[in-house]
This record gives C-alpha cells, sequence and structure tokens, in this order.
C-alpha cells in the first residue's frame, strides 16, 4: 500500500536511509493517519490527494460534506427498501406488479448504485470490459427500457 501511496505522489516518505530503506517521520505517520481516514470516509484516492495537496484542507467542513452525503444515502436507502417491501408484498401474494412500479424501483437503484462502488472499484471493473462488449450492454438496457414503456403504455403489468 504504502509504494502504491508512493508511486502515485500520495505519500512519500520524508527520508531513506542510506541502504535505501524508508524513513517514516513523526509528521509523515501524521499524514498516513489522516489519508486513512479520509479513505475510510469513502474517498478516492484521487479526491484524498487533491484534499491533501490543498492548503485550505478543514477537516471540520470534510466531515460536514460527508456527514451530508451519509444523511443523504439513508434517504436513499429508505426509499430503496420501501419500494422492495411494496413489490416484495405484490409478488408474494402473487399479485401483478405495474411496469411503473417497477420502473421506480430501477430508478431508486440507479440513484444508488454510484454509492454501491468506489471510482477506482468502478473504473476497475470498466476496464475488465472492452469498449464493444460495454456498447452491447447499454444497447441491451436500452431495448429492455423500451418494451417496459411500450408495455406500460398499453396498459400491460409484469406477472410472476
Amino acid at each position: 500500500m504504502l509504494h502504491h501511496y508512493d508511486k502515485i505522489s500520495l505519500f512519500s516518505p520524508s527520508q531513506y536511509s542510506n541502504t535505501g530503506h524508508r524513513l517514516y517521520t513523526e509528521s509523515d505517520i501524521v499524514r498516513l493517519q489522516q489519508i486513512m481516514s479520509l479513505k475510510q470516509l469513502g474517498f478516492a484516492l484521487e479526491e484524498i490527494k487533491e484534499i491533501m495537496e490543498n492548503r485550505n484542507f478543514n477537516p471540520v467542513e470534510i466531515i460536514k460534506v460527508q456527514l451530508d452525503d451519509v444523511k443523504r444515502r439513508i434517504r436513499l436507502q429508505e426509499l430503496l427498501c420501501s419500494r422492495l417491501e411494496k413489490i416484495y408484498e405484490l409478488l408474494n401474494s402473487q399479485q401483478e406488479v405495474s411496469p411503473e412500479q417497477f420502473i421506480n424501483l430501477i430508478e431508486v437503484i440507479n440513484m444508488n448504485k454510484d454509492k454501491y462502488f468506489t471510482l477506482e472499484q468502478q473504473e476497475k471493473m470498466f476496464k475488465q470490459f472492452g469498449l464493444e462488449e460495454r456498447k452491447q450492454y447499454v444497447s441491451e438496457w436500452s431495448e429492455i427500457t423500451a418494451k417496459i414503456q411500450w408495455n406500460m403504455r398499453r396498459g400491460h403489468h409484469l406477472k410472476t
């Protein structure tokens, strides 16, 4: 981890021994603790680098931003839970789920998706798929969405 942080110019030791070993000072350890704390708060390494390079770094402001973000995510999770419960109740009692209910659920899931994975994780996943594969997935999703909208306009409902 320390080698990676050094490679991306996020955290480097202040000193090296005569044999080339890394030597960390107390201020280095304080900086590493700040980096680890920001990482635990959900910041990506690039964001942490920007924060740490900012001379106007204000920990109170960072905590406030993260607190607001956590509250927003909680509201989204509560909305997702509510919609999932409704669909579960309908399916469990073998009732119809309207396309509109299904689309509303997908919308909430899409609002949440960016918070399930960090930007680094998303980039890693996208690298695993080539451009053509990604285009294919987008095309397939567009077709599914179009079919759902077509069925909604005609008053059809999803059945279990």
